[in-house]
């Protein structure tokens, strides 16, 4: 008996950003729309987990903070080459984890599984690469691997696509003068 049929669990979870009404829109460029330092200050995701005034309070604080953290570290490791971004990745891991920990602090047990929830909605498909999501949904440790798998591949793919492009330069009249001109009928009557 097989544990998990993916076409079917992709197409659900792919929708799922929009049923939870343009969350997915949320990423700021600090993080991305599914983590829990961006939905915490989402009013309606603050009006869902029903967080008091003070819980509201503390979420902003702790998100200031940690967009704070970020652009320090930009400012402190301004650089763009392979080296830079492996430790600016490093230092943006631990205050993402941190502000983490802070927000699970400060929250419920009921509310923090909802929190969960609506970031797994948001993450789509790639929820099921989720510990929590796994267990919960029985995935076997094969189904698991090609996941990940595919994941990678993606990754590669995205990570190769915009290495190609990254030397391309558009301008509008490039745009303008690279589309085929269509003529329109005259106008009658």
């Amino acid at each position: 008996m097989r544990t998990f049929h993916f076409p079917w669990m992709a197409a659900l979870l792919a929708m799922m950003p929009a049923l939870w009404g343009g969350a997915a829109e949320l990423g700021d460029g600090f993080s991305g729309p599914a983590e829990w330092v961006t939905l915490v200050v989402h009013s309606p995701v603050m009006d869902e987990l029903k967080m008091s005034d003070a819980q509201r309070r503390e979420a902003q604080r702790i998100s200031e903070s940690f967009r704070e953290s970020l652009r320090q570290h930009y400012r402190e490791i301004p650089g763009a080459s392979r080296e830079d971004r492996v430790k600016r990745d490093a230092l943006d891991a631990a205050s993402r984890s941190r502000a983490n920990q802070q927000i699970a602090a400060g929250l419920q047990p009921g509310q923090l599984v909802r929190l969960k929830q609506i970031s797994w909605q948001i993450m789509g498909a790639e929820s099921l690469l989720e510990p929590e999501v796994c267990k919960a949904l029985q995935l076997t440790p094969g189904v698991q691997e090609r996941l990940a798998a595919a994941r990678r591949q993606n990754e590669a793919e995205h990570r190769e696509m915009l290495e190609k492009m990254q030397h391309i330069r558009f301008t509008p009249e490039g745009c303008v003068n690279s589309r085929p001109r269509t003529r329109r009928a005259p106008r009658t009557g």
